[in-house]
């Protein structure tokens, strides 16, 4: 069962397995795997309308983006689903406006990470 309420203390404009409303302050999403305990929060109307708002990406697996399209409950955020390699590093650029962020660099608007992300997708393991 997952008890991480997804926020990254590190960069809290990223959420991971973690869609409920404490999670609205951040611009960009990630599921690492299909269990229910990691969708909380997916399926509300008032997350599809903070991400329909901010235009913000739902990272996942190609083996992800493909179940979650198929089932009715997850439709409606298919556009914001997007694919990520697994196993292997890509870099995301994070727009920020938090003067707590932009502090880190004197006049500086955006965060770039590079991330290394490992997602699962363990055909045998799926629980809905």
């Amino acid at each position: 069962m997952c008890t991480y309420h997804g926020i990254l203390e590190e960069y809290p404009l990223i959420s991971i397995d973690s869609f409920e409303s404490h999670n609205y302050t951040s611009t960009m999403f990630f599921i690492t795997h299909i269990h229910m305990d990691h969708l909380v929060g997916l399926e509300r109307p008032e997350f599809g309308r903070y991400v329909a708002k901010i235009n913000a990406p739902i990272y996942m697996s190609d083996i992800s983006k493909q179940l979650l399209s198929t089932m009715p409950l997850y439709r409606h955020l298919v556009p914001y689903f997007k694919s990520v390699p697994i196993d292997q590093p890509f870099t995301l650029t994070i727009q920020s406006n938090d003067p707590v962020q932009a502090k880190k660099k004197e006049g500086a608007g955006k965060i770039s990470l590079k991330i290394n992300i490992s997602l699962i997708s363990n055909y045998h393991n799926f629980r809905y």
